[in-house]
């Protein structure tokens, strides 16, 4: 693409991309050529076939002179070579050109606009649930740039922020200059909060910012959308790093807390058809000199990106019904949720004219003398000319047709000799006075037009013509006015398309309009008469008036017309905030904004997102029952610990130094200065648990190195490093001082540089060990000096890094150094630089930046932008961060802002020790007031104040000013007059005041000076410091080199220290402790002593004598702790130390009372125990007889104590909550305080509880996303009603919630939460807080005074129950909780009340009836909604005693019981009953039974007695109620068991099975009366003797019923039967059971006998008819006949068999194969060769032919086979026909259908074969259907298979049961019962295979004789089968030509045909419709009415005669004339 602007409206691809590819393609133009067909409608003859190579609506380019369009195909069908293209421009080629195919690459671009652009932040916090010890890397992270991966390193727990960012830098090229290096450092730039305590979960957060990098401009490609993914690629070991040492377990959160945006957003969407796939645009680097990209585009060292991403690969798979639009713009809903899109039709106007378009002006301009000036009254006249070819003389008043004529005859212009220019002509006065206008269109089709044309010439003084008077004002001169252009042309036929889009400066042309759309006609096309203008009012809110119109010039019959409130604007005064935290409080203010600026913003407010309180879906009833009341009595006070102080203190005493300076020689000190500062001082020490024989250590330090520093000379501060020798440990501090400054091995600091003192002893009390106080006194060594490094571990490392220093030896081998700095950044004094940093403005700064520079070392370095607020330590880092300042020190000017009234003021001291004079004329530092300035240059965000409510510049605000300025400065160095006479004690007081105050010590300083006596020779200043500054730092004194030249010297010295406390202390039976220990040191010596458990120390700062308050507050300790009794060895003037109590430790104690109604108790020992309240209770409650108490938990720090009151009493009920009195109990907040834990109730059956949980998430805090309420429950109603739509007596009860207990539940990891009551708000509590924690911060806010805590785990974190014992005011109020610092992120707090557990109950209901209960709760929002489904319930009693007993005797060994339902209640509710027997009425050994019966009548038989001994039973009714000791028993009743004949048989049915057979089916009697049944006793007549069965001889359903075959002479067809069973055993025979029904035996009729089958001999006809003659049945009136069918059919008709191949495709192939194969049986496959896709009928024929040969056999499968083959749209298919061969029966019949498999073989056209049969074979007299039936089994079982199964046909219904071993004989008789089963064969064979692979039990061949063709598979019903293991079933294998069987299908005969209208009196039948000469065969059924047909008759044949012709009738003769 051109270079595009940035923010451009429209990237132009679709220009660029129009034509920009092709497609290759084998076709080339054939000799045929190119033909016109009409207008610019072309014929082009291909090489080749081109339908599926080009498509219709395709771009072709034929040649180099031929572009079009496909619009279709011509030529004949067999060739499909032609194609027929649109080429406006025309078409020509010769042959051999190659035809190309342009790819449709269209494109739909989508512009954002201008959007607001935002870095991305990524969050990521590192937490823990302690306090985490790690000495290595924890974690790596995953940045995901690009598309490429980066890992880093392993980074450490509390990494700093610079260490995190570091990791990043150098991961990829962020800047795209090809490189990875400096400057890819600080793109992604990294803040971090948090200091690793609990209040930041024991960790760290960090902001990740892609915000590019602050050193260098131009690309960074973290920007916007840019950022990199960064994501967690390891932790710990598993990670690929290190666990933690100790301490908590490591957890890390990465989210995404604001997206990067990007300014400028292009989707391109590559819609062309010809896309896939398409390759990621490349896009330019920003700046790399391709596109313009200057400083300006980079202001203020901004960095820009520009990237392409993939959002959705093409080449998906095509989507018929898709739902994806592409959007042609951005969509910009006005209000969030669901918008609606709508699919508008495309739109286009006319593509803007191009043509070239010149104009001819003619003109007189003088009025005086028109047309006819110099005398020439003649018509002038002038020649315009092409290229060279001029016109004939053209009057000066030419027409515009003659015009048109003289230019259309230039061959130049117009070579196809056809009209190409259009003229028009007109007047007008302004431009052309007294002349013509001509307008010259050069338009015509001609290819020459159709581009930019040369401008015409005109001559007006051509010899040839008359010429005008240029003097007299006449002219002519020609125009462009506009240059043409090549576009689609106009034709009558063709309006080319143009777009209706805003089009870009850069384009030459509008872009043509495109058609995204299928092809389409008869579309309707509108002429637009006007213009329409959208109008959107950016900066005007609300409502605009409508917009009024004045027409101005436009004609009358014009129309302009303003429509109001398409959208209708709004001037918001609310707004809906949505995705808020629920629950939390969130704080909000409103600013407004227009194009200047953003104004002031509102007051906030604040509220909390919440709902109504869920619905509840909790809830629960049940009826009451018995319950005690239980009640908890709390003892208990305010936590108040014991809080003691220890101080010590000495007597104030002044520190005194002094300052020489002298002349050694006496000379006088007339010249030089010095400076005062406080050197740094380093304290090396080293220590060890036991003595240490042997050890050396070195020392290193990096300091500035001035001389190279200057010489270098480019603002940069060089650096050498001193290297120490090893230095023994027994080192003198004289032997560190040399070792320092003249025995160092490389850089000593040279002499005089340091002064070194020692400290200990190496004894115990020192830690065997040596410390060395190192001050910096050399000139050279000034300021800050960075801190010495060594061996800290003391293993014999050297400075070198080798090994040569001694390893410290002792018996502990612990040594190890430390090296402190005590004075860290406050080495200044009056030789320090600095500057003092102003700001000052007239207005409050909104928003502001500036920059320092510091010139120095011979460069300038300027900071960052700093924000106008930055506090001191940002202002430090932002100087210390440039390459000239090694260190400076920015004080706060805290007075200067009330003084002087600016807005903030600094105090800069350039402290490094590079930024102080080293002594030397050569380095003397550097001076603020020339190298130190304020840069505002407009790089920085400018200063900006509120003026009216409008965020405005400063220089923009009358009136308004600000300044930042330097108003003064110390250049340092000596400044000190050494001349005794210019400087007063003022001045060296003032000096130091200046240079020192307030890092070293107040203003309460005296000075005093006081002189040599031998007249300037010296002079020494006392310092008297004041007395609060106590042992103030020693001083250094420094001279300059003049000072030297006297030879002079200056010295400090310490005359007396100031009084400052040191030594010792004691603390009971301590150790001694140091006088300044530490807090944490003094809280382990007190929780050393004896009886002290935990206490918390703090410690306050030192006053002027080093004295300390510690302030010990006893946590583990309750009450009124013993004073810790101090002793002091402190050293110092009046040294003292002090205990002192400050707060008594809160305690219970006194008595208390409890009430009950009017009773009160004795007075209660506050620490009584639960015996003797118990005991009290019962003395003094007159209506409570039992209670029992016990403690709960154990005492609490006051002594305080909680007990539960259960109240045992039967029927007590709900107990009043005791009162009790506490104004005897003593303590701070003591309270005796009950509560109801369990209410009470009797078991009443009128009464329903109710129990429902408390919703979570209803509370003012950070609770769980998926909660909507946020608001503490207020209270709540429940309801009650028969009705469930609540709509009759509708029971209310209002529900009052007491906050007086309070569930806290917080789930976290780490972190701390925090909780209000009443506004006031706790200190910041762990994740994991105690009990004490918890109790003790509430108890801190003022209005809770007393409360108890407990606390349990739960999952992911822990929930605190919390009692408020006593308060401030009526009710406790709702806990709250602000917003959280908890981890992870999505940690919870919620806090709820205790749930409804059956705390209310509903009474003086209806009993036995059910009640629907709902509920709701309520808070601020309103009532929830109640619960949707009612809970229901009803009021209900224990049952009473059962009804109707009586006793029946079974056996000798059982009894029945019988009895009825109790009489109260519904039966329904009866659950069980419990029946009890004894040998004796009393009941006391009683055995137990239970029974479940809901019926009124219940039976219940008890075995296992002893027959003859006499037993008394009783039953007792239980129903849903509990049983609560009430049971109600029933009278008893006695009797005597004793042996019995069987009873009846149940379940009898019998069926009819043939005409002389009865299936019989009964189930056997329940009881056998004490024997086993051996046989059954059969009776169906009375005449005729019943059948005795055995038990042994019957088979059994797996239902337990008996199925027996009754066969007997006696029975017969038709006559009614009725059959009744008897059981039998030793005692005798039980009663008969009569079947209710009478039943017939009966069967299908048996078949006719045909006597005779002839045709007529003779007829007039041909014979076609046969008569056939039959007798009835013999048995026919017993069979029921109905009626008779006569079939008939062809002897020697055959059909063959069709089925056709079909192979489809989706595009061209080439290689693709297929074969054919063919299985006649199951076990016989055979397949053909591969064959062509295209193969031939003839090839296939073959390989059919052929198959199942082969050199060792020939199967010889297939022998009569005819193959065709037709052409279809997408393939081809082969119709083969089987058998049909009047020679071979070989493939007669219904074959197998074949099977075909496709292999592709790399064609992509998707091939596919399908083979379907368009027409079953038939084979000579038809083929009777072979049905098989196997019953099969699996496991050891197969041989124990019995009982049953049935079989139906068709729509028949089933048949009787058919034994598993079942004969043929049983089969056949059984189908042939059915009535759409007529004569069938079974034969059975058991010795063949199974067809499933289970084992073969039985095999059945089914032939159906008479049912004709390929019939319904039978259908079986196997569930009757048993078997003792394993499994049975049967199949049925229809013949089908599946092949899973040898079964075969049937076939109809041929010319079957059949009559089934005779009667049962028709005994013949005329047979109609035959052929001649053909065999026919014949035969006849008979049917009865429920067994449909029998078998058919003898079939006999019959042949229609072929007569003898007879004689020719109507003969006539006509002449025939030649």
């Amino acid at each position: 693409s051109p270079c595009i602007e940035w923010g451009a409206p429209l990237l132009g691809l679709s220009t660029i991309l129009d034509g920009a590819f092709s497609r290759s393609s084998s076709l080339t133009v054939d000799t045929g050529g190119v033909s016109l067909i009409q207008g610019s409608t072309y014929q082009i003859e291909a090489s080749d076939f081109v339908q599926g190579t080009v498509m219709i609506g395709d771009t072709v380019g034929v040649g180099n002179s031929c572009r079009g369009t496909v619009v279709g195909f011509t030529g004949s069908s067999s060739d499909g070579k032609n194609l027929r293209v649109t080429a406006p421009e025309g078409c020509s080629a010769v042959t051999g050109d190659t035809i190309s195919i342009e790819k449709d690459t269209a494109v739909v671009e989508a512009h954002s606009g201008k959007l607001h652009s935002t870095t991305e932040v990524i969050e990521l916090i590192v937490y823990a649930d302690a306090e985490v010890t790690i000495d290595n890397g924890l974690f790596k992270l995953q940045l995901t740039h690009q598309g490429t991966s980066q890992t880093t390193s392993c980074i450490d727990y509390g990494a700093s922020a610079a260490q995190v960012e570091a990791e990043f830098n150098r991961l990829f090229d962020y800047n795209l200059d090809g490189v990875i290096d400096g400057g890819d450092d600080g793109h992604v730039v990294v803040t971090r909060e948090g200091d690793g305590t609990v209040e930041y979960g024991y960790g760290y957060k960090y902001l990740l910012e892609g915000k590019g990098s602050p050193d260098s401009i131009g690309v960074s490609t973290v920007l916007g959308s840019g950022a990199p993914i960064i994501e967690l690629a390891g932790i710990g070991d598993s990670g690929g790093c290190y666990d933690a040492d100790d301490g908590g377990v490591p957890q890390i959160e990465l989210s995404i807390i604001r997206d990067g945006a990007d300014e400028y957003v292009y989707d391109v969407f590559f819609v062309g058809s010809s896309w896939s796939n398409v390759p990621e645009m490349d896009v330019t680097v920003f700046g790399d000199g391709t596109c313009e990209a200057d400083i300006a585009h980079v202001q203020g060292g901004m960095n820009r990106n520009i990237a392409v991403s993939t959002i959705l690969d093409g080449g998906g798979e095509t989507i018929d019904d898709a739902r994806d639009y592409v959007l042609d713009r951005s969509f910009e809903p006005q209000d969030e949720g669901r918008a609606s899109v709508y699919l508008v039709p495309p739109i286009f106007t006319v593509y803007p004219d191009t043509t070239e378009i010149q104009q001819l002006v003619i003109k007189d301009t003088d009025n005086t003398m028109v047309w006819g000036g110099a005398g020439n009254p003649d018509d002038p006249s002038f020649k315009l000319s092409y290229d060279g070819e001029a016109t004939d003389c053209l009057s000066h008043q030419i027409g515009e047709a003659e015009l048109e004529t003289a230019l259309n005859g230039l061959s130049t212009l117009c070579p196809s000799n056809t009209e190409c220019v259009t003229v028009t002509k007109s007047l007008d006065a302004v431009e052309a006075p007294n002349g013509f206008v001509y307008k010259l269109y050069f338009n015509g089709d001609d290819a020459t037009l159709n581009q930019d044309v040369l401008e015409l010439v005109v001559d007006a003084a051509h010899v040839d013509c008359i010429a005008f008077s240029a003097v007299d004002g006449e002219s002519v001169e020609i125009t462009t006015v506009r240059d043409g252009s090549t576009s689609i042309q106009f034709t009558a036929s063709q309006l080319p398309l143009g777009d209706t889009g805003d089009v870009p400066s850069s384009l030459l042309s509008p872009p043509p309009g495109r058609w995204m759309g299928k092809s389409a006609q008869d579309l309707s096309l509108y002429h637009i008469t006007g213009t329409q203008w959208t109008t959107t009012f950016d900066d005007f809110l609300g409502d605009v008036p409508k917009m009024e119109v004045s027409v101005g010039s436009l004609p009358e019959s014009a129309h302009a017309e303003v429509f109001d409130d398409v959208v209708t604007g709004v001037n918001p005064i609310s707004i809906d905030l949505s995705h808020l935290e629920t629950g939390a409080r969130h704080f909000a203010r409103v600013i407004a904004t227009n194009e200047v600026g953003d104004g002031k913003s509102s007051g906030q407010d604040d509220a909390v997102p919440s709902g109504v309180p869920p619905v509840l879906d909790s809830l629960s009833v049940g009826h009451a029952l018995r319950v005690h009341e239980v009640q908890s009595l709390t003892i208990a006070a305010s936590h108040i610990p014991e809080v003691q102080t220890i101080k010590t203190s000495a007597a104030a005493v002044p520190e005194l130094q002094q300052v020489v300076l002298e002349s050694a020689t006496g000379n006088a000190i007339d010249s030089g200065y010095f400076s005062l500062r406080v050197p740094e001082k380093q304290v090396v020490s080293w220590s060890a648990g036991s003595p240490v024989t042997a050890g050396s250590f070195f020392l290193r330090l990096e300091y500035i190195d001035t001389t190279a520093s200057v010489a270098l000379g480019s603002g940069e501060l060089v650096t050498k490093e001193l290297k120490t020798d090893c230095i023994p440990f027994t080192a003198s501090a004289e032997d560190v001082k040399e070792a320092i400054e003249i025995d160092a091995i490389e850089n000593g600091l040279g002499v005089g540089a340091v002064r070194v003192t020692r400290s200990g002893d190496r004894s115990y009390s020192s830690n065997f060990g040596y410390g060395y106080e190192i001050e910096f006194i050399g000139d050279a060594f000034r300021g800050n000096i960075a801190q010495l490094a060594s061996d800290l571990t003391l293993s014999g490392l050297d400075a070198s890094g080798g090994s040569t220093c001694d390893s410290f030896e002792s018996a502990t081998n612990d040594a190890e150094l430390q090296i402190v700095a005590p004075n860290d950044s406050k080495a200044i004094g009056t030789d320090t630089p600095r500057a003092q940093l102003d700001l000052d403005a007239d207005l409050e700064v909104a928003e502001g930046q500036y920059q320092l520079s510091v010139s120095y070392l011979g460069g300038m370095k300027t900071t960052e932008c700093i924000p106008w607020d930055a506090d001191g330590d940002d202002v430090d880092a932002a100087l210390e961060a440039l390459d000239n300042v090694d260190s400076v020190l920015v004080a706060v000017n805290e007075d200067e802002e009330q003084v002087h009234g600016i807005s903030r003021s600094f105090t800069i001291f350039f402290d490094g020790q590079g930024m102080h004079t080293d002594g030397s004329n050569d380095f003397p530092g550097i001076n603020p007031a020339t190298s130190f300035d304020v840069v505002i240059d407009g790089s920085c965000d400018s200063f900006k104040a509120y003026s009216d409510n409008v965020l405005t510049d400063f220089s923009s605000i009358d009136d308004a000013d600000v300044s930042i300025t330097t108003p003064s400065t110390h250049s340092g160095g000596h400044t000190l007059s050494a001349i005794s006479s210019e400087t007063t004690p003022l001045d060296v007081s003032t000096s130091l005041l200046e240079a020192m105050h307030p890092v070293h010590f107040d203003n309460d300083m005296m000075v005093a000076q006081s002189l040599e006596d031998d007249g300037g020779s010296g002079v020494t200043y006392t310092l008297t410091f004041g007395e609060g500054n106590g042992n103030v730092a020693s001083l250094v004194c420094n001279g300059d080199e003049a000072l030297a030249s006297i030879p002079a010297s200056c010295m400090a010295q310490t005359v007396m220290d100031g009084n400052v406390l040191s030594g010792y202390f004691y603390l009971g039976p301590s150790e001694p402790i140091p006088y300044d220990a530490s807090a944490q040191y003094v809280e382990a010596v007190i929780e050393s002593m004896s009886g002290i458990s935990d206490v918390h120390v703090s410690r306050g700062e030192a006053d002027g004598q080093e004295g300390y308050t510690w302030t010990v507050t006893f946590v583990g300790d309750s009450g009124d702790v013993d004073q810790i009794i101090a002793y002091s060895s402190l050293q110092g003037k009046d040294a003292a130390i002090q205990v002192t109590e400050a707060i008594k430790g809160n305690e219970l104690g006194g008595t208390y009372t409890l009430s009950l109604d009017d009773e009160t108790t004795i007075d209660i020992a506050y620490d009584a125990d639960a015996g003797a309240i118990e005991e009290t209770l019962l003395d003094s409650f007159s209506g409570i007889d039992n209670v029992e108490i016990s403690m709960k938990g154990a005492t609490d720090p006051e002594g305080g104590r909680s007990y539960r009151i259960t109240f045992t009493d039967q029927d007590i009920g709900d107990v009043p909550l005791l009162r009790a009195g506490a104004s005897s109990l003593t303590g701070v907040g003591a309270v005796a305080d009950v509560r109801e834990v369990v209410k009470g109730s009797r078991a009443r059956g009128d009464s329903i509880y109710v129990t429902f949980d408390m919703p979570t998430g209803c509370s003012v805090s950070e609770v769980p996303d998926s909660s909507s309420c946020g608001a503490a429950v207020l209270g709540g109603t429940i309801q009650a009603d028969l009705n469930l739509a609540f709509i009759g007596q509708t029971q209310s009860v209002g529900y009052d919630p007491d906050y007086g207990v309070q569930i806290v539940r917080v789930t976290a990891v780490a972190g701390t939460f925090q909780l209000a009551y009443d506004d006031a708000v706790t200190t910041p509590l762990p994740a994991s807080a105690s009990t004490e924690e918890v109790r003790y911060a509430l108890e801190a806010l003022s209005k809770v005074l007393t409360v108890s805590v407990s606390r349990s785990a739960l999952s992911g974190g822990y929930q605190w129950e919390v009692s408020f014992h006593k308060f401030e005011g009526g009710s406790p109020l709702p806990l709250t909780s602000p917003v959280h610092q908890l981890y992870p992120s999505d940690s919870t707090v919620e806090i709820r009340l205790k749930d409804c557990d059956k705390c209310m109950y509903l009474t003086d209901l209806s009993p036995w009836k059910q009640y629907h209960v709902r509920g709701r709760l309520t808070n601020a929002n309103g009532d929830s909604e109640y619960n949707e489904i009612a809970a229901t319930a009803t009021p209900k009693t224990v049952p009473d005693a059962p009804t109707d007993l009586s006793l029946t005797v079974i056996s000798g060994e059982c009894i029945e019981l019988s009895f009825g339902a109790p009489p109260n209640g519904p039966i329904e509710d009866v659950v069980s009953y419990t029946l009890q027997y004894d040998a004796g009425l009393d009941f006391l050994t009683p055995s137990t039974v239970s029974i479940a019966c809901n019926a009124p009548q219940c039976l219940q038989e008890v075995c296992g007695l002893d027959d003859g001994e006499e037993y008394f039973f009783r039953v007792a009714a239980f129903n849903s109620v509990l049983v609560q000791d009430n049971t109600n028993w029933s009278t008893a009743l006695s009797a005597i068991p004793v042996d019995q004949a069987p009873e009846l048989v149940t379940g009898l049915s019998v069926t009819g099975m043939a005409k002389n057979g009865l299936q019989v089916v009964w189930s056997p009697p329940s009881r056998d009366g004490g024997f086993a049944i051996d046989s059954y006793l059969l009776s169906w007549a009375v005449d005729h003797p019943s059948v005795e069965v055995s038990v042994a001889s019957l088979d059994m359903l797996p239902d337990g019923r008996y199925v027996y075959n009754l066969f007997d002479t006696s029975l017969k067809s038709n006559d009614l039967y009725t059959v009744s069973v008897q059981a039998k055993n030793t005692i005798g025979l039980g009663e008969a059971v009569v079947d209710d029904a009478s039943v017939a035996p009966s069967g299908p009729p048996l078949s006719p006998t045909v006597s005779s089958l002839a045709t007529p001999t003779t007829s007039q006809m041909p014979i076609t008819e046969a008569t056939i003659t039959w007798d009835a049945p013999l048995s026919s009136e017993d069979d029921g006949i109905t009626g008779y069918m006569v079939e008939w059919w062809s002897a020697d008709e055959t059909l063959p068999e069709i089925q056709v191949i079909k192979l489809h495709h989706t595009a061209p192939l080439s290689n693709t194969k297929f074969t054919l194969s063919y299985s006649p049986t199951p076990h016989l496959t055979k397949e053909t060769a591969m064959l062509p896709w295209d193969a031939s009928a003839g090839l296939v024929r073959r390989e059919l032919i052929n198959l199942g040969y082969s050199e060792a056999e020939d199967d010889n499968l297939i022998q009569d086979v005819d193959v065709t083959r037709s052409t279809l749209t997408n393939g081809y298919a082969w119709y083969v026909t089987f058998g049909n061969s009047p020679d071979r029966t070989t493939n007669d019949g219904d074959i197998v259908a074949l099977v075909g498999s496709v292999s592709a073989n790399g064609d992509a056209g998707s091939p596919t074969v399908t083979i379907t049969t368009t027409q079953d074979g038939r084979r000579a007299m038809g083929q009777s259907e072979v049905q098989f039936l196997q019953l099969v089994g699996t496991g050891a079982g197969t041989s124990t298979v019995g009982g049953f199964y049935r079989l139906k046909f068709a729509s028949s219904k089933y048949t009787t049961f058919i034994s598993a071993h079942a004969d043929a004989f049983e089969i056949e008789q059984a189908l042939e019962q059915l009535s759409t089963v007529g004569d069938v064969v079974v034969t059975q064979n058991d010795s063949v295979g199974s067809y499933d692979g289970n084992d073969l039990i039985h095999h059945y061949e089914i032939t159906f004789a008479s049912n004709v063709g390929n019939v319904d598979r039978l259908v079986v019903d196997d569930s009757g089968l048993t078997v003792e293991s394993g499994t049975a079933k049967v199949n049925v294998f229809d013949g089908d030509n599946s092949n899973d069987s040898a079964a075969t299908p049937g076939e109809i005969p041929g010319l079957y045909a059949y009559s089934d209208d005779m009667d049962s009196e028709a005994r013949s039948y005329t047979i109609p419709n035959l052929v001649t000469g053909r065999e026919y065969m014949a035969a006849v059924s008979a049917r009865n009415q429920k067994h449909g047909y029998g078998p058919r008759s003898n079939i006999h044949s019959v042949t229609p005669q072929v007569q003898v012709p007879g004689k020719p009738r109507n003969v006539s003769i006509r002449n025939y004339i030649l």
